[in-house]
C-alpha cells in the first residue's frame, strides 16, 4: 500500500447507529444490540445505541435515565445514550456523528424499519438545500425479522411486556427479557415499569398472575419507626394494597378540623372516629387470625407427609392452638 493511500484510508471513519424506545428491554432488543456490535467490529467503527426520551404512563413507562441504566446493566460494554428534547430523533444523532468526523454511517433497525431508514437518511444526505449531513456512504442493516404477534418468545414485544407488568405476571415478563439479565435485575425493571404505569397509585390492581393475591402482610411499629420505608422498599409494585388505620383517623380529624394534639374538649368528636378505627382494627385482627390458621394448616400437612409418626402430637398441638 502506498503511503498516500494509507493516509486516505485513515481519514475514513465508520459508525454504527441504532435508535429505539426499549420501553422496556426485550429479547428482541438483544438481537439488535448484538447486530450493532457485530457490524461495528466488522467495519472497524464505533457503535451508538440511542434510546428515545419520551415518557408516559401508557406506552413509555420508563424514563430515559431508567432505560439507559437497565440497558447498560443488561448489555455491559455497550454504548447507550439517551435522546433529549434538543436531539429527539435519529436525524439529530446522525448529524452529530457527521460533525464528529464520521464519513460512513451504518444504520441498524428491525426489518420493518429498514426501508424507511434508507429513504429518509438518503433524503437528507448531501450538499443540497435541506441536507443535514454529508456522509460518503449510508448503509442500512436489518437486525432480523420482527413479528410481535407470533406465539412464544419470538413474538415478545415491548407492548406485551407492558401487559405482563400490568397484570403482575413477573414470570411471563422474565421470559420476554434478555437472557443476559439476572432475576434480580428483571424484577427491578418489572417494578420500574409498574411504577411508571402508575399502578401503585390505584386502590386495587390485581391480575390472575399476581403473586400477592390472597396474601396479607402485617407490619407493626410506632410513629417514625420506618414502616412506610420498609413497605416502599420491599412490597411496592407487587399489587398489594396498604390499609393504614392511622391515616384514616388523621384524614377524618383534618376533615372535621380537630387538633392532632388530642385535647380533652374534642374527645367526644374524636370517639366517633376511633370507633370506626376500632372496627377496621377488628377486621384486620380477623384477617390475621385467618392467615395464621391457613399457614398452620399448610405446615401441618407438610409435616404430616414427611413425618407420619408424629400425627398424634400434631393433632394435639393443633387442638390446643385453635
Amino acid at each position: 500500500m502506498k503511503f498516500r493511500d494509507f493516509l486516505r484510508e485513515q481519514k475514513e471513519k465508520h459508525a454504527v447507529l441504532a435508535f429505539g424506545r426499549m420501553n422496556p428491554i426485550t429479547n428482541g432488543h438483544e438481537k439488535l444490540v448484538n447486530k450493532v456490535k457485530e457490524i461495528a467490529d466488522k467495519v472497524g467503527g464505533s457503535h451508538h445505541i440511542v434510546l428515545s426520551h419520551s415518557q408516559d404512563a401508557k406506552k413509555n413507562p420508563l424514563t430515559a435515565d431508567q432505560k439507559v441504566k437497565h440497558a447498560k446493566r443488561a448489555f455491559p460494554g455497550t454504548n447507550f445514550t439517551a435522546a433529549s428534547t434538543r436531539a429527539p430523533t435519529f436525524f439529530d444523532h446522525a448529524e452529530a456523528l457527521h460533525k464528529q468526523g464520521v464519513t460512513h454511517l451504518h444504520m441498524v433497525g428491525g426489518s420493518d424499519r429498514t426501508e424507511e431508514y434508507h429513504r429518509l437518511l438518503h433524503k437528507y444526505n448531501g450538499t443540497h438545500e435541506g441536507a443535514r449531513f454529508n456522509f460518503k456512504s449510508i448503509k442500512v442493516h436489518s437486525a432480523g425479522e420482527r413479528d410481535p404477534d407470533a406465539e412464544g418468545v419470538t413474538g415478545i414485544s415491548a407492548s406485551k411486556m407492558r401487559e405482563h407488568a400490568k397484570s403482575g405476571d413477573l414470570d411471563s415478563f422474565k421470559r420476554g427479557a434478555p437472557s443476559s439479565m439476572s432475576h434480580a435485575h428483571v424484577k427491578q425493571m418489572f417494578n420500574d415499569v409498574r411504577k411508571g404505569m402508575r399502578l401503585h397509585e390505584e386502590i386495587i390492581r390485581e391480575g390472575v398472575h399476581d403473586k400477592g393475591i390472597f396474601k396479607a402482610v402485617f407490619l407493626g411499629g410506632g410513629p417514625g419507626s420506618g414502616k412506610d420505608y420498609v413497605l416502599s422498599k420491599t412490597l411496592d409494585g407487587h399489587g398489594l394494597t396498604e390499609i393504614n388505620s392511622d391515616k384514616a383517623l388523621e384524614y377524618l380529624m383534618d376533615k372535621e378540623g380537630l387538633d392532632k394534639k388530642m385535647p380533652e374538649d374534642e374527645e367526644a368528636q374524636r370517639m366517633q372516629f376511633v370507633d370506626v378505627q376500632r372496627m377496621s382494627q377488628s377486621c384486620a385482627n380477623v384477617l390475621h387470625f385467618m392467615a395464621v390458621m391457613v399457614l398452620s394448616s399448610m405446615v401441618l400437612v407438610m409435616i404430616q407427609k414427611s413425618m407420619p409418626r408424629s400425627k398424634r402430637c400434631l393433632r394435639s398441638w393443633a387442638m390446643k392452638h385453635q
